[in-house]
């Protein structure tokens, strides 16, 4: 391994290493082959090569689909959800993803239109597992008002 600076490394693997990357991937190429055929393998091959064009434009716009999220004054998000524990669970999962990406995180609404008609538990500090922020604590004094 060779350091050429600014971060910079040159690994070398060798002429075997080379050779066992090789053998590995003939061997793949010849177990897919042979589950699927060799004529359904090719066109398998096509397929998936028709989709890395797709991928390719999904991943050179992905920035600045980014860029466009995560504009404040024409894109918020808001997530409805319901008071069970894993809806929350998985509502505070969002928030956090959109923090940590950048995105306008808006709030919640929490639709309980058949919570009381079913006799679920009424939300309280209890389905919040990282504490209660102001802004949580706001929204549940509201909806037992």
């Amino acid at each position: 391994m060779n350091n050429l600076g600014d971060g910079l490394t040159i690994v070398g693997v060798g002429i075997i290493g080379v050779f066992v990357n090789l053998l590995v991937l003939l061997a793949v190429v010849y177990v897919l082959g042979a589950i699927f055929g060799p004529d359904n393998y090719v066109e398998l091959q096509d397929f998936f090569g028709t989709f890395q064009d797709l991928f390719n434009v999904l991943t050179r716009n992905a920035g600045r689909m980014l860029e466009m999220l995560s504009d404040e004054e024409k894109v918020a998000f808001l997530l409805v959800t319901t008071p069970a524990p894993e809806a929350i669970t998985d509502a505070m999962f969002f928030q956090r993803k959109t923090d940590s990406l950048g995105l306008p995180f808006r709030g919640f609404v929490l639709n309980r239109s058949n919570a009381v008609a079913a006799g679920r538990r009424f939300p309280d500090e209890a389905l919040f597992p990282g504490g209660m922020t102001p802004v949580a604590t706001s929204a549940l004094a509201k909806l037992q008002e």
